[in-house]
Formats: C-alpha cells, structure tokens, sequence
C-alpha cells in the first residue's frame, strides 16, 4: 500500500489480532486498538473480555498512533497517549513506546502546520 492509500483507511472501532508466524524465528501478534477504547474499562475481543493485566502483560513493544489531521491535539490525542503510556507502565515496566505521526507528510497540510505538529508531539 502506497503512502497516499493510507489516507483513506478506516478508523479501528473494535480490538483486531493478527496472528504473525512467517516461520520458526517470526513469531508474533498485534493487538490493534481502536481509538474509542477506554481501558480503563472492560475490553471486548470476540464478545469475549479481556483483562487489561492480560493485554500489557506480554506486550514487549506499544505503537502510538496519532491522526495528525486533528485540529486540537492538546484537547484529546495528548491526554490519552499519557493516560495510555500511564496504565500500560502500571502492568509492564518493560513496555517499549513507539509514537507514529500518522498523516503528517501528505499534501493537504501546510508546511507550517507539519513542523508545528511534529514539535507538539
């Protein structure tokens, strides 16, 4: 998929795991959370719950992403990464954070606008 294609993904609404075992030494899962998802609430996979110790505990590395095309990022992105990073350092100490600025290198956005999103984040 090209750069430009990921303009028009969906938004993830529910908890989606991929399965990843291309041989004996690739063997993992990603857990894809939708931005919706309060964990400080029940999480739903399947119609099945699962326990936020089960979600963090195993997890080695937590990929972050940031819609860039937000207006107010201070308003809702920031406080939830923070009280994302908080509950998953209360579970794993270990967990590795990894931020991606999503739609920050298209062109419908100003260069200033990219530099000042880029420094916020």
């Amino acid at each position: 998929m090209s750069p430009h294609e990921t303009l028009f993904i969906e938004s993830t609404n529910s908890v989606d795991i991929h399965h990843i075992a291309n041989n004996n030494l690739v063997r993992f899962q990603t857990w894809d959370f939708g931005g919706n998802i309060n964990l400080k609430n029940d999480i739903f996979y399947n119609g099945r719950p699962i326990s936020i110790d089960k979600v963090f505990s195993n997890c080695s590395t937590l990929v972050y992403v940031i819609d860039c095309q937000e207006e107010n990022l201070y308003a809702g992105t920031l406080p939830k990464l923070v009280e994302t990073i908080s509950i998953a350092r209360s579970y794993n100490a270990s967990i590795n954070f990894e931020i991606f600025l999503h739609k920050v290198d298209g062109d419908f956005m100003s260069e200033e606008t990219k530099s000042e999103r880029q420094q916020v984040l």
